[in-house]
């Protein structure tokens, strides 16, 4: 196994969606109006967030303990882990279904396709959890052949929509639907090579699940707080901003979210490598990752603030309105950068098992958020949204990197020249 050589598969399995997202995203947005644009990107938002914290889950139990149990325990940790994320999807969509009134913006057009568009929860956690569970095998190719499959078709469907002059936001996430259930076939045939027939016993399922909540005990209260802050951003921003508010601050989110997308690949691998009881190299592997980060998103920032009009044009269609627009592109991409680095550190924290720590971090950051995001948002609007998840993201990288050189791992920069030596070794 070779760390970075799995990066630029997981990076390949991350950013072949990502690349997918931006197609996608810049056909809808061009599409659409402001405001349906706004409400379209909130329904994803509220669906990927919240799933999150069921594929994270899922992430870190299928890391840690793939690596600790005899392989003919897996079958049953996966399949038992996989019902518990699944059902738990379930119920969390009834209850959202359930008060959509009070979710969805107070100008929304069709509670029934907003109920629709969030009911993309479990599809999420039903790939996540398939994806996730390769990852732990170290199946980084197979991965991201699956990944290139779903965005294949979903590019498809998309393209067809388009050229038919029938893209609007049901159909963009009848879309979404279509690709997740192809891929799902492909990942469920992937798995069932891999780890083999489950004969279901409520025993072992029973036994596995107590395992791995006393192991997750502090992870998924973590990990919750942790998506729930771009959750609770996007609802500040449609309470107080309305369907266009939304959209407007959505265009620039998307660019700066889908432009580091391959940050994610550093922490999708760091998982199961720091997992590894044997592994010595898990410093070196954080802190050169985080430095191949920090000189890469400095030169994104400075294409970003440069180039901010041309690539609105040329996603969307549509020009910078002023300034504030310019800035919030500039501030959101900054923050990302935070929450990519802080992402790192925190992932390490997990895989050395340093949870109860990590829900530290989680809860200061998410308090933050709930004092800071509302006071912002209301009197700078779409910026102080900005600004709100640039100072959260640097308190949990603050933070995380304060906690973490307790443990060994203090902080270390490394030169373009000394980054080149350690990937060739």
């Amino acid at each position: 196994m070779n760390f970075f050589r799995d990066s630029i598969w997981n990076g390949l399995n991350l950013m072949i969606p990502a690349a997918a997202s931006l197609i996608s995203i810049s056909l809808v947005g061009r599409v659409l109006t402001t405001d349906d644009f706004g409400i379209y990107a909130y329904m994803l938002r509220v669906a990927a967030t919240l799933s999150f914290v069921f594929i994270s889950t899922g992430m870190f139990v299928f890391s840690y303990y793939f690596q600790r149990l005899n392989r003919s325990e897996l079958p049953g940790l996966f399949y038992s882990v996989s019902t518990v994320l699944v059902m738990g999807s379930l119920a969390l969509l009834a209850g959202l279904l359930l008060i959509s009134r009070h979710l969805a913006p107070s100008d929304v057009t069709s509670l029934w396709v907003f109920g629709v568009g969030i009911g993309l929860l479990v599809i999420y956690v039903l790939k996540g959890v398939y994806s996730e569970a390769l990852n732990a095998l170290f199946d980084f190719k197979l991965r991201a052949l699956a990944e290139a499959l779903r965005a294949v078709v979903w590019l498809g469907a998309l393209s067809l929509l388009f050229l038919g002059d029938a893209i609007d936001k049901l159909n963009a996430i009848l879309a979404i639907y279509g690709s997740h259930l192809v891929c799902l076939v492909f990942y469920h045939i992937l798995i069932k090579s891999r780890l083999g027939s489950f004969k279901w016993s409520l025993e072992q399922a029973r036994s596995s699940l107590q395992q791995v909540g006393r192991r997750s005990k502090f992870f998924v209260p973590a990990t919750t707080l942790n998506f729930l802050l771009t959750f609770m951003l996007f609802f500040f921003v449609a309470k107080l901003g309305g369907a266009r508010g939304l959209g407007i601050f959505s265009y620039s989110f998307y660019i700066s979210f889908i432009f580091t997308t391959v940050a994610g690949a550093i922490s999708n691998t760091l998982l199961p490598y720091s997992a590894r009881e044997e592994s010595e190299r898990v410093g070196v592997y954080l802190w050169t990752s985080n430095s191949l980060l920090v000189y890469a998103y400095l030169a994104l920032i400075l294409l970003v603030a440069t180039f901010a009009g041309s690539i609105m044009q040329l996603l969307f269609d549509r020009p910078l309105s002023g300034f504030d627009e310019r800035m919030l592109l500039v501030v959101m991409t900054s923050s990302f950068l935070f929450k990519a680095l802080a992402g790192n550190v925190g992932t390490v924290l997990n895989g050395i098992g340093r949870t109860e720590v990590c829900f530290r971090v989680s809860l200061v950051t998410f308090l933050t958020m709930a004092i800071a995001a509302p006071v912002l948002v209301a009197r700078f609007s779409l910026l102080g949204a900005a600004f709100a998840l640039l100072l959260v993201y640097s308190i949990q990288l603050f933070l995380s990197v304060r906690y973490l050189s307790k443990y060994g791992f203090g902080i270390q920069l490394y030169t373009p020249g000394s980054l080149l030596r350690v990937c060739r070794s």
